[in-house]
């Protein structure tokens, strides 16, 4: 069997199986508007997927296949931008960027017929519906991301949320590139992986309702932490931040959080973690190191018959290894040559 022949089967049976889930969502799950939105997601996508098992089969020549692929994937952009707001408890009907994506369906779909009848070729007109999927779905991810914190600052569930965005967007994006190139083998091998990717979505809604309350809570935290980073007074902050790191040395315990050192200056960890990423441009980790790497150089210079290893401790590290490592990187030498070129 050639990749052609595993591509129409395998999604042709996928898109008879995600039509089924979205019937079974349907019929076993409490009538939230999530699970209405969860079970019309799945029902286009096996939609497309039916639909495209025909549409590679007849080498993408069937005018009604082409069709219902093609609304379909363009219709995922706006159902699957819903999804995943109102997973997080935003309300998307009344969002701007919501509306924004309803416009380039309408567009899409109005240009798409237009194109369409006027003969131009399919692998041209896919770029449309693709397009449509590729940019919603990038433009959530950006909302969220602006909304919500960056991956490292954000949940667990969040992150595997964040992760399966950025999956669909480099598929869609490699479907995009392929059709109108003509690279019919890698635009099935992209599409096989969306398939997997939506599946991931499916694996997550079948852990519902609690997948969706942990979602909405962890969502609901991350955006407190941001609005209450707005009222706060940054240069102060940093200026204590700066004092207690002189005065109490924080950094020299070896198993320092950052909500022990956020505690300090009285601020949640999040919090302290935005304010190093967009006020100093660093992570909780390299920002203690500094400063542990700050003593280090200090007394190495100033206690020229102590242990470089016994100094490193005593500055808060507690391996050797990971200590060699960050002096190096910051200083570009060794502990041991930065003695001798400085004494």
């Amino acid at each position: 069997m050639n990749l052609e022949d595993f591509t129409k089967t395998f999604i042709f049976s996928y898109g008879v199986a995600f039509m089924n889930i979205a019937l079974i969502m349907i019929v076993s799950r409490r009538k939230h508007l999530i699970d209405y939105i969860n079970a019309l997601f799945h029902f286009v996508f096996g939609l497309m997927c039916f639909a495209g098992g025909f549409s590679v089969a007849n080498r993408f020549e069937s005018l009604p296949a082409n069709l219902t692929v093609y609304y379909s994937m363009a219709l995922l952009g706006p159902i699957g931008s819903a999804f995943v707001l109102d997973s997080v408890g935003i309300r998307f009907t009344k969002m701007r960027l919501f509306h924004t994506i309803i416009l380039g369906i309408t567009a899409v779909y109005i240009g798409g017929t237009v194109l369409i009848f006027a003969g131009v070729p399919w692998k041209y007109v896919f770029t449309l519906s693709y397009g449509l999927l590729f940019l919603s779905d990038v433009s959530v991810f950006i909302f969220l991301r602006i909304e919500l914190g960056k991956f490292r600052n954000v949940a667990g569930n969040l992150k595997v949320l964040y992760t399966i965005l950025l999956v669909i967007a480099v598929q869609t994006l490699g479907m995009l590139l392929s059709k109108p190139l003509g690279l019919d083998s890698l635009l099935y091998i992209f599409w096989i992986l969306l398939i997997f990717a939506i599946f991931g979505l499916t694996l997550l809604s079948f852990s519902a309702p609690e997948t969706w309350n942990r979602l909405r809570e962890s969502a609901t935290q991350a955006h407190n932490d941001k609005t209450r980073l707005k009222k706060l007074d940054i240069p102060e902050l940093l200026k204590s931040l700066e004092e207690v790191m002189e005065t109490r040395t924080p950094f020299t315990d070896p198993e320092l959080s950052l909500e022990d050192l956020a505690s300090l200056i009285g601020i949640s960890g999040p919090q302290l973690s935005e304010i190093l990423n967009q006020h100093l441009g660093v992570n909780f980790s390299s920002y203690v190191n500094s400063w542990r790497i700050k003593m280090t150089k200090k007394r190495i210079l100033a206690e020229p018959d102590s242990s470089i290893l016994t100094i490193a401790f005593d500055s808060g590290f507690n391996t050797k290894s990971s200590f060699n490592a960050v002096f190096k990187k910051e200083t570009g030498t060794t502990p041991t040559a930065y003695r001798k070129e400085n004494t």
